[in-house]
């Protein structure tokens, strides 16, 4: 009977090892089936903060062509001031020439005149030359007949 007991013993045993050989089965299915959840969530992960980095790269971006965006507006700003000075110069230098030509005619209208005065004076200075001849010729003979 010890020999049965034994052997049923060693029956109970093997039992035991076989059971516990299902168990660790089930763990070990239950253990890579965690492993597989763990995988796919390691891998969500991954797939999020490869999304933020690529966020963090577009907001970088994003700054750059803002900064490039204000030296623009500024540069485009001066221009417009640059601009608004020289149709100011443009226009001042057209009323100055605009006054130049009025004091050119005027100066050449007084040219005229004083030309037109110059012409008289001669006229008349050759009337005083012709006066003078005909009173230097009386002043002659009024002398010769007085002697």
């Amino acid at each position: 009977m010890l020999r049965g007991v034994t052997g049923a013993t060693d029956d109970g045993q093997a039992a035991g090892v076989a059971a516990t050989g299902v168990d660790s089965a089930r763990e070990a299915g239950e253990t890579i089936g965690q492993l597989s959840r763990s995988s796919a969530e390691i891998g969500e992960v991954v797939k999020l903060i490869t999304a933020i980095a690529a966020i963090d790269r577009i907001s970088g971006i994003i700054g750059q062509v803002n900064e490039h965006s204000t030296t623009i507006a500024a540069a485009v700003e001066e221009q417009t001031a640059t601009t608004a000075e020289m149709s100011r110069n443009i226009g001042e230098a057209a009323t100055g020439s605009g006054e130049i030509a009025q004091n050119v005619s005027g100066v050449a209208t007084a040219a005229q005149v004083t030309s037109a005065g110059v012409a008289e004076a001669q006229q008349t200075a050759g009337h005083l030359e012709e006066m003078s001849r005909e009173l230097q010729g009386i002043v002659d003979q009024f002398q010769l007949t007085r002697r």
